[in-house]
């Protein structure tokens, strides 16, 4: 693990390139939207001290996932405070396939790979793009000498089969919840509504999986909490949307907290959030 550079010498080098970008994400039109209508609606702060802490937290979140092969190390443990982990322990024990249920946090790669660094065969299914050519290499650093060197770390959606597969032979798929969709149940938040996407607890119900919400977040530069819920198991795959209620809004329960202190971390996905039209306007 220590044939990397030094960490000092590697954040000099890096800093000013990942700093750079995340403080375009920032001053961007959706930054610029989200820091309005998140700091409106939880009484943070907007402005320039907003557009701040997006900056910071974006910049550190970004450099701390290029060294998932030291997580595990004493100094690098101590930045991670976790909590509900057990349970997803005793499930992979138990050769139980997982989903975990999540939403559009800025850390969502940091508890990919924090899960993985504790030998969890955790992958995404993404909606976006696969894994790129630089990100690969980075993420081999983490499965380094390990079993899960063979293991994805994302699946497309066009590879939903494979992703099927790999939840099946019982292993974890993290899936997010926020995304726009004709099969959602529509929950009331602190911030107007929430359009939650069933389709990652009707892919549990196939697999005879069971869901756990988690979410990931930033709480000081340099520090990171982990949260895992409590697993819960979904209704029948060919239950009509109002069976799904109930487990909805169990993982609604263990995100809002940290959406309530940490908005500036919440990336709105693609419409999924309804913000009243008082705070989407707010200057």
């Amino acid at each position: 693990m220590e044939r990397l550079l030094p960490l000092p010498l590697l954040a000099c080098m890096l800093w000013p390139a990942v700093a750079t970008y995340a403080l375009c994400r920032c001053l961007g039109k959706a930054g610029r939207s989200r820091a309005r209508s998140f700091a409106a609606a939880y009484g943070s702060p907007s402005g320039f001290l907003g557009t701040f802490q997006a900056f910071i937290g974006e910049t550190y979140g970004r450099l701390v996932s290029l060294w998932p092969d030291r997580f595990m190390m004493p100094r690098w443990r101590r930045r991670f405070t976790v909590t509900g982990l057990d349970p997803l322990l005793a499930c992979r024990a138990e050769g139980r396939p997982v989903v975990l249920a999540i939403i559009h946090f800025h850390h969502m790669n940091v508890l990919r790979l924090f899960l993985r660094a504790h030998g969890l065969p955790v992958a995404s299914l993404t909606f976006g793009p696969g894994v790129t050519t630089v990100r690969r290499s980075i993420n081999s650093a983490v499965d380094h000498g390990t079993p899960l060197a063979d293991t994805p770390h994302k699946f497309p959606l066009e590879q939903l089969r494979s992703a099927y597969a790999f939840l099946r032979s019982g292993n974890c798929l993290l899936i997010a919840c926020d995304k726009p969709s004709d099969d959602t149940i529509t929950l009331p938040t602190d911030l107007g509504t929430i359009g939650i996407h069933l389709g990652p607890f009707r892919l549990a119900a196939m697999t005879n999986a069971v869901v756990i919400p988690a979410i990931a977040w930033q709480q000081r530069p340099w520090r990171f909490h982990v949260a895992i819920g409590e697993p819960a198991r979904p209704p029948a795959h060919s239950s009509d949307r109002s069976a799904f209620q109930p487990i909805a809004k169990h993982c609604l329960t263990t995100w809002q907290a940290v959406i309530r202190d940490y908005p500036e971390q919440l990336t709105p996905s693609h419409g999924a959030w309804n913000v009243p039209r008082e705070y989407a306007q707010a200057d």
